[in-house]
């Protein structure tokens, strides 16, 4: 009976252990982020590997840990980690989308493409894997495609000029100046608001 007693505190202090490492590895990990969107890099990094280290299988902070990587120009590092988190994961799209953009640093348009891809059907509302989708199909000649991914891009995420700027170059080589000329005015507010905002995009 006395052994038993034992055997269930034991049981209770073990689950307990665990719930309060989790508990740490998710306040780290949010630590993590708030100075990730800072762009604070390096202290990112150090709140995001602690997080790891206490619950190795946290896909969302190692996947972070490539996007610290990615932003310090480590990209064996960013790669390895990209890879590990989608090992645990492979819906992870924060793993999915700064993967995708290694490959495309790496001029592998198509391979970009599928992840973007990926990354979009995981995420229909995602803020920027549209942008780099239109990018790809425009290499491949698709104009069309192109301009209908942007238009996504932009219904997903208003803020950013570099679509609107993308899409006027599109319209304005098909002739249609004036949808070229409203949308420069557009990226223009959306720069205008990124310069108010501090430049946090």
């Amino acid at each position: 009976m006395y052994l038993g007693k034992i055997s269930i505190i034991s049981m209770i202090m073990f689950f307990s252990s665990c719930s309060n490492s989790y508990r740490i590895d998710l306040e780290l990990m949010n630590n993590g982020k708030e100075l990730f969107f800072a762009k604070d890099y390096e202290h990112a990094l150090i709140q995001f590997q602690k997080a790891a280290r206490i619950n190795p299988k946290n896909d969302v902070s190692i996947a972070y840990i490539g996007f610290c990587d990615y932003h310090l120009n480590q990209t064996s590092s960013a790669l390895i980690h990209f890879n590990k988190a989608l090992k645990l994961n492979n819906n992870n799209n924060i793993a999915l989308f700064g993967k995708s953009l290694l490959i495309w640093d790496m001029n592998d348009t198509y391979g970009a493409y599928v992840l973007f891809d990926s990354v979009t059907k995981n995420n229909p509302l995602h803020d920027k894997a549209f942008y780099y989708k239109a990018l790809a199909v425009l290499k491949f000649g698709d104009t069309a495609f192109a301009i209908s991914n942007l238009k996504t891009a932009l219904n997903n995420a208003k803020q950013y000029p570099e679509p609107y700027y993308l899409l006027s170059s599109i319209y304005l080589n098909l002739g249609e100046t004036q949808k070229a000329d409203s949308l420069v005015k557009l990226a223009s507010l959306a720069k205008q608001q990124i310069e108010m905002n501090g430049g946090s995009r």
